[in-house]
């Protein structure tokens, strides 16, 4: 599940930044909520902003010279530094889901499984097809491999999660009458409000 929310994440991140929406940063799409002197409000600013704002924030205290070119290349040519920070996320992302363990959309893999496919049309000889054809096989048993096991990690922090879930419901049910007096004596006991 968190793959594919990160995934997902990142899809809508490089929607975002190909748009008009960056024309004006910060200020999203329509008017919005603004504050007296015009400018955009906090609660107005674009949701997306934030996430992009954190990412370049980690930048920064990751790699100040990197946060620098980026800054500079952002005020002088506002596509270029799109594309650059949606190569960036994208990098990040694969990066996260590499440390989990969780295979990310391999373009490399598609192609090179692709252009055996393609040696395995053009090839003349049934020895040549066999050896193209345990190649292929080879590159779809890793990502097979990877798929399974991010299935068992997802299976592992599903049981994870379930097992917190019920020690939660456990616990709220052993002192349940407990807490409903507790919360009955608090609302009694406030003050009634003056009419």
């Amino acid at each position: 599940m968190k793959s594919i929310g990160l995934y997902a994440i990142t899809c809508g991140l490089a929607w975002l930044i190909t748009g008009h929406v960056w024309a004006q940063p910060g200020t999203g799409p329509g008017p919005g909520p603004r504050m007296e002197d015009g400018a955009p409000s906090e609660r107005g600013r674009y949701r997306m902003d934030r996430p992009i704002e954190r990412y370049l924030n980690h930048v920064r205290d990751k790699d100040p010279l990197a946060y620098e070119q980026m800054m500079k290349l952002r005020k002088e040519d506002p596509e270029a530094f799109r594309a650059e920070l949606r190569t960036r996320l994208q990098d990040r992302v694969k990066e996260r889901m590499q440390e989990e363990g969780r295979p990310f959309p391999d373009r490399e893999t598609r192609e090179r499984i692709q252009a055996l496919s393609a040696r395995y049309q053009q090839a003349t000889t049934e020895e040549d097809k066999q050896t193209i054809r345990a190649e292929i096989k080879t590159e779809l048993r890793a990502t097979h491999e990877r798929m399974r096991m991010r299935v068992q990690k997802d299976i592992e922090r599903a049981e994870e999660h379930l097992n917190n879930m019920r020690e939660l419901l456990k616990r709220l049910s052993a002192d349940h009458e407990e807490r409903l007096d507790r919360h009955l004596d608090d609302i009694l006991s406030r003050e009634k409000p003056a009419p």
